[in-house]
Order: structure tokens, then C-alpha cells, then sequence
């Protein structure tokens, strides 16, 4: 319309000017938005590829994740034999091969030579001496020295505790959803088969549809019967940790310990103080009252199958500063679990032997190594310019003024050593708090 109208108003020459001058930035306006246009589409077109390429990616890191659960699954299977092995020779319910007996006289034999006569007829005496001493069964202590020999879990033993773990026989630990094996496995496959013998509306569940636990269960296999507890009659006690099943760092959801009926006087997770009476009015009459008996909880390495309790979503009774105190509780409590799954419980030999505490050792002094290196900026000079030259060149000119400059150095450097040292080492005793005795008082005793 607007063309048109100048078009009327114009002469022809003057309109078909206007005309072409308008057409022109028209398709100038056109091309301009739709080279943009081009622009756009290409960069959206590479994030578009972008996106493929991730895709992909993601979807070859679930191939990675489900073939590395498929090997560690083949691997535990091949471990088990192993360890079922180990708990027998612990027990006592297997020996060792003929040729290693055999191979370690040998080796015996030969220290004896060795060491020379002296030694060897008192190797030999010793032996006469103990040859009518029955040889204890199994490997005594076995569990409590690899357990004693890892310094987060010795921290928390007693000396309570050490007379309950001396019965302590094994140590397993078994992924919750592939106890097909185990003793778990079994339990589940009989209760599968009773469902599927007794009908009922999950005689047609699908097994693929059963949602599969996550997390693990460490059981800890007593002697039984021993002198501590009565329950778990079989001697086992277990602690599980149940893991979030679509969480894939690993969210612990809750833990679940055995409950453990210790004799009477044998619980090693508390102690037990008694309050003597006050005696009787008048006359030192003796007090007809009973003692009075306070129980509380202490350190033992036995509250670890009483986990802290995970509180229920919208339960808002704790503050702040009591959730932090039971998160950090609650990790504590799973870096330990964790301790037994990944070293332990693989590697319990090594930790009895004392053969990983030197590939510690090792490793601590290698670290030390490369901390002894310092960064520099590649400058081999001391630091030193031009300027210092030249005073060199100076003070060789004037040879009198140098002699002079060592002579008082050598003066001052002999009043440096014949000064007296002060000692500072009874400073921080003096002003140190006083030393708690550890004595309670006379009306409360510990039992």
C-alpha cells in the first residue's frame, strides 16, 4: 500500500526509483535474517550431535557397569572356596598340605645348621621339652590378632572385648541379593519354593519383578557354646547395611545388627556401679538398705551391631546439631563396615602375619621420599646479581679491610659458643592441669 501511495503522489521516473530502492532492502533485510537463521540452525545442529555423542557414551558406561558387577560377581564366586578354606583350617577342621609340613621341616633343618651347635641342641632341647604338649587346635586367636593388627578397628577393642573375640572363629561377607550360595541364598530358595507349593497370589509373581536388596551383610561366627553369650544360639552375629537401590554413589538407607544375650555379668557394653548405703541413725547402727546399682554404656568394640537409629521421614523432633552428631555417627559406623568388606575380611592372613603393616611401612616412607623434593623455579644461581661481582672485586683490591672484617667475625663467632643454653623443658609441665588419677570415689565402685 505504502508503494502504491508514493507511486500516485510521484512521477513515474521518481516512483520507479523508490520502488527498486525499496525492493532492495527488502531482500538485503530478507537475506541478512536468513544467513542468522543459517547460523543458528549449525550451532544448534553441533549441540544436537553433541547430545548424540553423550548419549552414547552414557549408554557404553551402563554396558561398563553391568560387565564390572558381572566380573566382581564371577570373582566373589571363586574367593568363596577360598575363605571357606581358611575358616576350616582356622577351626581346626583341616591341616596343611603333606608338602608344605614337609618343606618347612626342611626349612627348619636347615636354620638349625645354621645356627650352629649351640643353637641347634638348644632348638632341640626345647622341642623335647614341649614335644608331650598337645598342639592347639586350629590357629588359636586367629581373628583377633588381624583384628588387633588394624589400627581403626584396635582403637575400638577392650580389654573386655579381647576375652569375647579370642572365640571368634570367622569373618564373611556376603552381597545382599547374591547370597545364592550362602546360607541366606538358601533361606530365600526354601521360602520361594513354599510359595510356589502353597499357591496363593505369589505362585505367579514374576522373580524379575522382586525388587532386589542392595548393600551387604558381615557375619562374625562365634565358638559356641562359650562363656559370654547364649543367643544367637549358632554363634553367628551379622551386621547389614541396606543400601538405596537407585542411588548410585551409595546412600545408605539403614544398618541392622544381632541382638546378643549376654550372660549375666559378661555384657562387655556396659558397666555396672554399685552405691553403698548410707548407714543408720544413731548408735552406728549398720544401714538395713541394699546397695544401689547404676548400669551405663561404655566403649566396646561390641556396639557395633547396635547401629545408631536412622530417624523416619518428617520426623522433626532432633535440632541441628544432634543431626550432625548422628550423620557423622552414621558414616563412622559404615567406614568401619567398610573396613571389614574391603581389607579384612580379603586380607585377614596378611594382617595376622604382620605382612601388610610392613607394605604400610613401605608405602609411608616411599610417600616421604617424594615429599623430600622441593619445587624450585629451575634457577641454579644462589641469588646473587652483578652488584655482588663487583663488591667481590672491591673487597679483593682492598685486602687489609678483609682481614680485618674476618678477624672480628672469628672473635665474635667464639662468644657465640661459649654462651650458655637455656633450657625451656620444665615450662610446660608447671603450667599443665592436673593429672586425673583415675580413682573414683569411696562410695561408688565399678564392678
Amino acid at each position: 500500500m505504502l508503494l502504491l501511495l508514493l507511486v500516485d503522489l510521484f512521477p513515474a521516473p521518481l516512483s520507479l526509483s523508490l520502488s527498486l530502492s525499496l525492493s532492495l532492502s527488502l531482500s538485503l533485510s530478507l537475506s541478512l535474517s536468513l544467513s542468522r537463521g543459517k547460523k543458528k540452525y549449525q550451532i544448534r545442529a553441533r549441540i544436537k550431535y553433541l547430545q548424540e555423542l553423550q548419549s552414547s557414551h552414557d549408554a557404553l558406561e551402563e554396558d561398563y557397569k553391568r560387565e564390572l558387577e558381572a566380573l566382581d560377581a564371577k570373582y566373589t564366586k571363586k574367593y568363596a572356596p577360598l575363605f571357606a578354606t581358611r575358616a576350616k583350617v582356622v577351626r581346626g577342621e583341616e591341616e596343611a598340605p603333606a608338602e608344605i609340613v614337609e618343606t618347612l621341616k626342611a626349612e627348619l633343618a636347615e636354620a638349625e645348621k645354621e645356627e650352629g651347635f649351640a643353637g641347634g641342641a638348644g632348638l632341640a632341647a626345647a622341642n623335647a621339652a614341649g614335644a608331650s604338649d598337645p598342639v592347639p587346635k586350629g590357629v588359636p586367636q586367629f581373628w583377633l590378632g588381624a583384628l588387633r593388627a588394624h589400627d581403626v578397628v584396635a582403637s575400638r577393642i577392650t580389654e573386655k572385648d579381647e576375652a569375647v573375640l579370642e572365640h571368634l572363629v570367622d569373618v564373611r561377607c556376603e552381597e545382599l541379593g547374591d547370597e545364592g550360595d550362602g546360607p541366606a541364598g538358601a533361606a530365600k530358595a526354601a521360602a520361594a519354593e513354599t510359595k510356589e507349593g502353597g499357591g496363593g497370589d505369589d505362585a505367579d509373581s514374576d522373580p524379575e519383578e522382586t525388587e532386589r536388596e542392595h548393600g551387604f551383610r558381615l557375619s562374625f561366627v562365634f565358638e559356641m557354646p562359650n562363656p559370654f553369650f547364649d543367643s544367637p544360639a549358632d554363634g553367628v552375629v551379622t551386621k547389614t547395611y541396606h543400601m538405596a537401590a537407585d542411588d548410585e554413589e551409595g546412600m545408605l538407607e539403614r544398618a541392622e545388627g544381632t541382638r546378643i544375650a549376654w550372660k549375666a555379668g559378661k555384657d562387655p557394653t556396659v558397666k555396672i556401679l554399685k552405691k553403698k548405703p548410707k548407714p543408720g541413725r544413731g548408735g552406728g547402727k549398720p544401714s538395713s538398705g541394699k546397695p544401689m546399682t547404676k548400669i551405663e554404656k561404655t566403649e566396646s568394640f561390641f556396639n557395633f551391631f547396635s547401629p545408631p537409629a536412622v530417624p523416619e521421614e518428617g520426623d522433626d523432633d532432633l535440632d541441628e546439631e544432634e543431626m550432625e552428631a548422628l550423620q557423622e555417627a552414621l558414616e563412622e559406623d559404615y567406614e568401619l563396615g567398610e573396613t571389614f568388606r574391603d581389607e579384612l575380611v580379603p586380607h585377614a592372613v596378611s594382617f595376622y602375619t604382620g605382612e601388610m603393616a610392613e607394605m604400610e611401612e613401605e608405602e609411608d616412607e616411599d610417600d616421604e621420599d617424594e615429599d623430600e623434593y622441593e619445587e624450585t623455579d629451575g634457577d641454579d644461581d644462589d641469588g646473587g646479581d652483578d652488584d655482588d661481582d663487583e663488591d667481590e672485586d672491591d673487597d679483593e683490591d682492598d685486602s687489609e679491610e678483609e682481614e680485618d672484617r674476618r678477624g672480628k667475625q672469628a672473635r665474635g663467632g667464639k662468644q657465640a659458643r661459649g654462651g650458655k643454653q637455656r633450657s625451656g623443658g620444665k615450662g610446660g609441665a608447671k603450667g599443665g592441669a592436673p593429672q586425673d588419677t583415675g580413682e573414683k570415689p569411696a562410695e561408688c565402685k565399678q564392678q
